[in-house]
């Protein structure tokens, strides 16, 4: 009987111990509330209200992203707004906390959002090429205005080319000469600043001489 009053007080005692450590981190932080969201292309904003954030050492948002893997974002407490990028145009589900200077989290704010498709996917889906005078004339629209990289390699007299560009107009093109006789394969990729890309099936295009 001894024993077993012993090893109840025992329990009693790390029971004491852990709420005795838990009180000393402080208390759990406010949950934030009414968290609004801005669809963007590929990706989303988060605006929420300002609250008292003098024991709040970031703001946490996490979400499972395209390939399944668990992401975790973590936002300086001096932000009322954070964005989240490279996203599809899906929905998502984000959690929200917030984090003291003692590790502990708030409960979690669930939101929803669905962003628009990422500017480099928009561009890919546009990208036309035609012969014009004197070459190859490739053209495309980006109505996200958000800067992406064309890439277009193809192969002439002089060997394998590789044309760069960046792009963030609403309308753009560019036009490749010295190519060589007859149709000439072009392949074009698009990315984004973050290296996501978008191929495109291959191009076979034979470009107008120049007369003279």
């Amino acid at each position: 009987k001894n024993l077993i009053i012993a090893v109840f007080s025992f329990f009693c005692f790390i029971l004491f111990l852990r709420c005795s450590k838990e009180e000393d981190k402080g208390p759990v932080p406010e949950t934030l509330k009414d968290v609004r969201t801005i669809a963007d292309f590929g990706s989303v904003k988060f605006l929420w209200p300002e609250l008292d954030t003098t024991s709040i050492l970031y703001t946490q948002i996490e979400y499972i992203n395209d390939n399944g893997k668990s992401m975790v974002e973590k936002f300086s407490t001096f932000n009322d707004t954070a964005v989240i990028s490279n996203l599809n145009a899906r929905e998502y589900e984000f959690y929200i906390s917030q984090v003291t200077h003692t590790g502990i989290a708030s409960d979690k704010s669930i939101v929803k959002a669905t962003p628009f498709a990422p500017p480099y996917q928009l561009v890919s889906k546009t990208v036309v090429g035609q012969p014009t005078f004197g070459g190859v004339k490739f053209s495309w629209s980006n109505p996200s205005l958000q800067t992406v990289a064309i890439n277009i390699s193809y192969q002439n007299d002089e060997g394998q080319q590789v044309r760069s560009l960046s792009s963030s107009s609403l309308k753009d093109s560019d036009v490749i000469s010295g190519l060589s006789k007859g149709k000439t394969a072009f392949i074009v990729l698009v990315k984004d600043g973050s290296g996501n890309s978008a191929p495109l099936p291959e191009f076979e295009l034979r470009g107008n001489p120049v007369l003279g």
